[in-house]
């Protein structure tokens, strides 16, 4: 079954046992969710300097939810423009820098998965004096492309992984941002940790036996979030036992099985989606990446709203992201991020969804047809550890 959700596997499920491992995860600090990260830097930072007021600067493009979550009275939030290439428009952050306008933090986020141009971003922050976040939460794991170069850097493998909540906060210790890291290490003693999610799990034992799935609908608009703030009641807090206990079982063998597996259902849904809107020119997502999601543009294309019923119709679990921060409505600074959100929309390609399902499910044409039109032989292409992980994708009939 096709699911938006990541399906844990039984064994995960009813699993009895409560011991925690330790591996490499012991070194970062493990939160229940990456919003939290941001208010601990944030928070850290102001009790360290003593300061009134701290200035973060936040892509227009990103989720309102998250930053109500995290924001309080005295963060000052600004937020830059980005290009239709999803990086900083940094014509504008160079005009701002001219005039002068402060800056503490400066957030960066490699949109779905895919690396962007981070290096940039810290020779901005080094020539300001500005702390660069690097938002690496839409990738599955650090490599040497993401997750390097922030003064602070967010992962968060609950989006990635079957667990309910489960964020990552690293650090690139240097003499910058030593002190603030280590008040860092002293708040977090006093978090309490998350409850474990009972409601999540039984959500996922009835989708399970029952294949049930929430039927989505979609809009080809601009999407706005909603205000939910954290004054409502959620405190920061660790990541619940639950979900530290089955983080920490997960090798980075495995981690790497699973961005084979989202490698794979990408390039098939890839196909099916151009096919479907018969054009090859939707995908924003592709190539060597490790996706989060299966993003595409509706860019160009008329009827979109037809467009978007029709794979609704077929079983495709259409969604938006982000709902853009209410500040940046109808302001023609923001003009791109809200076009991209308009345009831009996503489905799931995790890895409890195999690339054979979604060619059962959504192609229309015999499974042979498929593999001889998308499918070139290279020689030599594939060692021998990589071929032993699809060797054993096979169903043996």
């Amino acid at each position: 079954m096709v699911t938006i959700s990541i399906l844990p596997q039984w064994r995960q499920l009813f699993d009895r046992d409560k011991t925690i491992q330790t591996n490499s995860f012991d070194e970062d600090i493990l939160l229940a969710e990456s919003w939290m990260s941001i208010g601990l830097i944030l928070s850290s930072y102001k009790s360290w300097e003593t300061l009134e007021y701290i200035t973060i600067w936040i892509p227009d493009f990103f989720c309102m939810e998250t930053i109500e979550k995290f924001k309080e009275p005295w963060m000052i939030i600004r937020f830059y423009p980005i290009t239709n290439e999803l990086e900083p428009d940094w014509n504008i952050i160079k005009e701002w820098k001219k005039q002068e306008y402060s800056v503490d933090f400066f957030l960066f986020v490699h949109y779905f998965g895919i690396k962007r141009d981070v290096e940039k971003a810290k020779v901005f922050c080094e020539n300001i004096r500005c702390f660069l976040i690097e938002d690496c939460t839409h990738a599955l794991f650090a490599n040497s492309k993401i997750g390097k170069s922030g003064d602070f850097i967010l992962f968060s493998p609950h989006k990635c992984l079957s667990i309910p909540d489960g964020a990552i906060l690293k650090f690139n210790i240097t003499s910058k941002n030593k002190a603030i890291a280590e008040n860092i290490l002293n708040d977090i003693k006093t978090l309490q940790r998350r409850k474990n999610d009972y409601v999540w799990l039984l959500k996922r034992v009835m989708q399970k036996m029952f294949r049930i799935q929430k039927k989505p609908t979609y809009f080809v608009e601009p999407h706005y979030g909603d205000c939910i703030s954290r004054r409502n009641g959620i405190d920061i807090e660790r990541i619940s036992a639950y979900s530290e206990r089955h983080l920490k079982r997960i090798s980075p063998k495995q981690l790497k099985e699973y961005a084979y597996i989202r490698h794979d259902n990408l390039e098939v849904m890839n196909y099916l989606i151009s096919k479907e809107l018969s054009t090859c020119n939707t995908a924003i997502v592709s190539g060597s990446s490790v996706p989060f999601v299966g993003a595409y543009t509706w860019e160009g294309l008329k009827n979109k709203q037809l467009l978007a019923n029709k794979l609704l119709e077929k079983g495709y679990c259409l969604q938006s992201w982000p709902d853009l921060p209410a500040e940046i409505k109808n302001d023609a600074l923001h003009a791109t991020a809200i076009k991209l959100s308009e345009n831009i929309f996503t489905v799931p390609i995790h890895q409890s969804i195999k690339p054979q399902e979604l060619i059962q499910k959504y192609g229309t044409r015999k499974k042979k047809q498929y593999w001889a039109e998308h499918l070139r032989i290279e020689w030599d292409k594939v060692t021998k550890e990589k071929w032993e992980i699809i060797f054993n994708k096979i169903n043996i009939s």
